[in-house]
């Protein structure tokens, strides 16, 4: 068992943030993997991402995706298409969360959601880590159940206390959020960090962030890189992505590196053509690199995907700007 002293004071029915954001109004469905569906593969995904005010969804984080590689795609695909509730514009992005399970139709032997649920209710009543983890995020990533996180997090802190890095890191995001609980940074960070040194991906992530908040000294800089680099090199979609942003939006003194920036771009959006997060950090390390005709015409072909999308492209016209006066961007581009 952990110290009790960092369990989270769970308070019922505490969100935090207003849930009814998260919610689809027109939900996209990809199509069934084509290579999935030859090979007869199931499976499921569960997936963070945050809600801006204009109600579409940006940087879906996947946290658990079973089997790996193979199903990652449609739903950054899916929410990426779809539309959420809208807020006026100066509210600020809410996260939320999704579950996933791919079925292929007339399948045998793969449970009904309601059986399914209950089934791993059993496994984890009967104290099994993994499906105490499981539970917790069908509780909240279902929108047939719809449940507060208050009700998920003493599933995600059993399966913490049992060793378990996701759940570790489920734990110490909800106490630095609030969700379900009052927030404690300090708590948090320590659930966060012990993840994070089993090699658990989204919590390096998540202490980069912590760590950019702000305006960062050298030494959080440097902080956070070393976080994003220990999840790049564990081949983290979201490492590879936020230090590629890192690196196209910081001075030479601070470390940047934009040609590296578009080596990691590459790989993180290799075969993907619509995201016009790819396109901007394109053009801010462009832009670094002192390629600012490059910039402005990468830049511009962000501004226009997020158009066909729906986005509020205030922000990416303000960078547009930047680029068209020979300035790098040298700020957060992925504040969310």
């Amino acid at each position: 068992m952990l110290d009790a002293q960092l369990n989270p004071k769970i308070i019922e029915s505490a969100e935090h943030e207003d849930r009814t954001r998260c919610r689809a109004v027109h939900a996209y469905l990809p199509p069934y993997p084509q290579d999935a569906e030859d090979r007869g593969i199931q499976g499921q995904v569960y997936v963070e991402f945050s809600v801006m005010p204009d109600g579409r969804s940006r940087n879906p984080r996947i946290i658990l995706a079973v089997p790996q590689g193979t199903f990652e795609r449609s739903v950054r695909d899916g929410l990426l298409h779809s539309e959420f509730v809208s807020a006026p514009a100066e509210r600020s992005p809410i996260q939320c969360t999704m579950f996933y399970r791919f079925v292929m139709e007339g399948a045998v032997g793969y449970s009904r959601l309601d059986a399914y649920v209950e089934e791993t209710l059993a496994h984890a009543r009967a104290g099994d880590p993994r499906a105490q983890m499981l539970y917790g995020m069908l509780l909240v990533g279902l929108p047939q159940l719809n449940k507060p996180r208050s009700q998920a997090l003493p599933w995600f802190l059993k399966s913490a206390q049992a060793g378990m890095p996701v759940a570790q890191y489920q734990v110490g995001y909800s106490l630095l959020k609030g969700w379900g609980c009052n927030c404690e940074e300090n708590k948090g960070l320590d659930w966060l960090r012990r993840a994070a040194q089993a090699g658990q991906p989204d919590a390096e992530v998540t202490l980069a962030m912590y760590a950019l908040k702000g305006s960062p000294d050298q030494e959080r800089l440097r902080q956070a890189r070393l976080w994003l680099e220990q999840a790049a090199a564990g081949g983290s979609h979201d490492g590879k992505l936020y230090l590629s942003a890192l690196l196209a939006t910081a001075s030479e003194a601070e470390g940047g590196d934009p040609r590296r920036a578009l080596t990691l771009l590459g790989e993180v959006f290799r075969g993907v053509k619509d995201d016009p997060t790819a396109f901007e950090i394109r053009a801010a390390a462009q832009a670094s690199a002192g390629e600012f005709r490059e910039a402005v015409q990468s830049e511009r072909q962000a501004v226009a995907m997020a158009q066909r999308l729906k986005w509020d492209v205030t922000p990416l016209n303000e960078r547009l700007t930047h680029y068209m006066g020979n300035q790098p961007w040298r700020r957060s581009l992925l504040d969310f």
